[in-house]
Parts: structure tokens; C-alpha cells; sequence
């Protein structure tokens, strides 16, 4: 029974929180774990545990009390989740995909082994390895565990850049002729049912490597881009074989060539507008997912974009800016006077510059008046 199934939630920041909405909707009895006791989750959840996702002891004694564990994030203790798993309680996504992905080297290894289309690229012990190895410049270097919102992302120009590296493993990756980047978003139950998302195309901000805005259809790409885009997601999720939701980021280059860039095993920033755009959001699916329950349809309702707001570049003390920690009440008054402008707000108290405070969903009939009241969105999100 639905109702009877304990689930528990490694993170409780805004992905979380969407989940916990949906799981509501089923009447699912939730736990959530969390390193941060104001995350946003945290007032809305019965049974929360103040602990690290991290922390070992800490997610094995939260997961024994579940039937099912899942992630809204990758940083967490995978020695836990196997001894959960040896132990009977379900963990989706299943621990081993966890420990691959949320290493970008060994994630990188297993996409080449399988044969899927990536950039060329290799793992490097640390920043020395590069003053000692031929670098053809530009290439990207990534850092193997932790980065995630831009971070541990950065672009080597010339040997001057070497200084900035990072310190420890990281990836050394050939720098994209880039046309254009999309995701994919794919489910996958226990019994081996696969439902794909349409591809969105993510445009993001220069130098950040962050999320700016997306568009749901992605635009001025050929059918057949989008459909092998589609398969490719399939066919990474079946190889995987995981339970629960993938998203599966790509650049399309000059030449129209698909290559895969990253892949996030949770619920994801692109997925944001199937809440109001998509007939199953990606909150549910995963529910349906890891609950060996029926998937639901993916088909696209309405052309849709989503446009993040960010934590701006503040000086010391409290932010400033009407995006920090307490929206203000004209920037909410103009956002929702907006047609077709949905406001997700996280709640959040503020932190460093480009965290993720809130996003907005445009859902309407025609891409034309998607893209115009984006722009407005955009306009009123640039307040000061």
C-alpha cells in the first residue's frame, strides 16, 4: 500500500522539497536527512533527522528505519547505502550508479568503456600532473568529485590558467566546438519500464557553467538530433539498468554531433518545468520509479521555459540585493502579475554568489509568447 511505504531522502534543499510535494500526493510517509536544520524541506516533513548525507553511521540508522532510500543529491555515503542494500532496504538509485557518477573520472571511464559518444578527455592525479603533461589548448578541466552549480568546472586557455587548477583528481577534457547543449531526462522502473523526456535546450551563463534559462521544446535543432538524443538516454538508463531518474546532459557541436557531458542519477534543475508543462513531472516519475509503480506519460503539454534566479555577487553582511535572503514584495508582485509565470521560491536565507534561490516556469500555447514573457521574467528577476 501506498501509504504504508516509508521513504526516506538523502538532502533536503529544494529538490527535496518538490519531492516531498508529490510524494504528498500519494500519501507517502516521508523522512528526510540533512546537514542544514533551516534547509528548505525541513518545515514541511514530520520526521527530519539533523545529520550529513555524508556521514556514514548517520545515513545507515536514518535508512534502517525505510523501505526505500533515494537521493537529491550526489554527495552522500555510498559505504551506507551498500550496507543498507546488503541489508534489504531498497535504495534507489542503487548504490553502485551513485558511487560511479558522483565521480566525474570514473563516470567519464564508464561512458568510454560502453561506447557512448563523449569528449575526449582523461583522469589527472592533481594540478602538478599538468605542469608535467602536453596540454593542446583550450581544454576544460573538472574536478572529480564535489563540483556541481558551476563549480569545479573551468576552462584552461593557455599554461598561464594552470596556477588557478584544482588541486586534486580531476578531468582533463578537449574543449567543445559547442553549437549547443541540451538534457535529457529519463526514468526507469525496477521491471525495466523506460519513459524518456522531450530534450530542453540549457543555455547558461558565460564563464559561470550554470544554469541561466532552458527552453522545453529545444529549439532550431533537427528532429533527428532530438530523437537520437532520446535513445541515447534510453540506452544509458538500460545499460545502467538504474531505478529511479537520470538526466543526461549533451552538447550538440558545430558539426551536429552528440557527445554526452555529465549525468545526474536525481531529480534535476532542467526538469524543473514538467511540474507545469509535462503531464507527469519529474518529482513523480521518480516516485512511480522507485515504487515499481506504473511510469507516467512524459508528453509535453505546453512550450515552456524556466529561468533560474540567483544568489547575486553581494559584499560582506546580509544581502542586499532583492534576491537574497527575503524576496521583495514588489519583485513578487510583478512576477505573478505576469501571464502564464509560475514563481517557485526555495526559501532560502541567502549564501555565497550564483546559489540557487528560486526559479520561474513560463507554460504557454505558442514558443513566440513563451520566449516574450521570459524576457519580462527576466527584466523584473534583474530588480534592485
Amino acid at each position: 500500500m501506498l501509504h504504508t511505504t516509508k521513504i526516506g531522502i538523502l538532502g533536503g534543499g529544494q529538490l527535496g522539497s518538490m519531492l516531498l510535494r508529490s510524494a504528498l500526493d500519494f500519501g507517502f510517509p516521508i523522512s528526510i536527512l540533512d546537514g542544514n536544520a533551516g534547509c528548505t524541506s525541513a518545515p514541511f516533513v514530520r520526521s527530519f533527522t539533523h545529520a550529513s548525507p555524508t556521514d556514514e553511521e548517520a545515513v545507515y540508522a536514518f535508512g534502517k528505519r525505510q523501505d526505500i532510500v533515494t537521493i537529491e543529491m550526489e554527495n552522500v555515503s555510498v559505504a551506507a547505502l551498500e550496507r543498507l542494500e546488503s541489508e534489504g532496504v531498497q535504495v534507489f538509485p542503487q548504490a553502485r550508479v551513485i558511487r560511479m557518477i558522483q565521480d566525474k573520472g570514473l563516470q567519464k571511464d564508464w561512458l568510454l568503456e560502453n561506447g557512448f559518444p563523449t569528449a575526449a578527455g582523461r583522469v589527472i592525479s592533481g594540478k602538478q600532473a599538468l605542469f608535467s603533461g602536453k596540454i593542446t589548448y583550450p581544454v576544460v578541466l573538472k574536478s572529480c568529485r564535489g563540483g556541481y552549480d558551476g563549480q569545479g568546472v573551468m576552462m584552461l586557455r593557455s599554461e598561464a590558467d594552470l596556477e588557478k587548477a584544482f588541486e586534486g583528481p580531476s578531468v582533463l577534457e578537449e574543449a567543445i566546438d559547442l553549437h549547443k547543449e541540451i538534457s535529457v531526462i529519463v526514468a526507469r522502473n525496477a521491471a525495466g519500464e523506460i519513459a524518456v523526456y522531450e530534450p530542453v535546450e540549457m543555455v547558461f551563463k558565460p564563464e559561470k557553467f550554470i544554469l541561466d534559462y532552458q527552453l522545453c521544446p529545444a529549439c532550431g535543432i533537427p528532429e533527428k538530433t532530438l530523437q537520437e538524443a532520446e535513445a541515447l538516454a534510453r540506452r544509458i538508463a538500460g545499460t545502467l539498468e538504474i531505478v529511479g531518474l537520470l538526466a543526461v546532459e549533451m552538447f550538440i557541436d558545430t558539426s551536429g554531433k552528440l557527445l554526452i557531458n555529465e549525468m545526474a542519477p536525481r531529480p534535476h534543475n532542467s526538469g524543473h518545468h514538467t511540474i507545469e508543462a509535462v503531464v507527469t513531472s519529474q518529482y513523480e516519475q521518480l516516485l512511480r520509479a522507485i515504487c515499481n509503480l506504473p511510469l507516467g506519460s512524459t508528453e509535453t503539454l505546453l512550450p515552456s521555459a524556466m529561468v533560474n534566479f540567483l544568489e547575486p555577487n553581494t559584499t560582506d553582511g546580509p544581502p542586499q540585493s532583492p534576491r537574497g535572503g527575503e524576496v521583495s514584495g514588489k519583485m513578487i508582485d510583478a512576477l505573478l502579475k505576469i501571464p502564464g509565470a509560475h514563481l517557485h521560491w526555495y526559501g532560502k536565507s541567502g549564501g555565497k554568489a550564483g546559489r540557487k534561490m528560486g526559479h520561474v516556469t513560463i507554460a504557454l500555447p505558442k514558443m513566440e509568447d513563451v520566449k516574450s514573457t521570459m524576457q519580462q521574467v527576466q527584466r523584473v528577476l534583474e530588480m534592485e
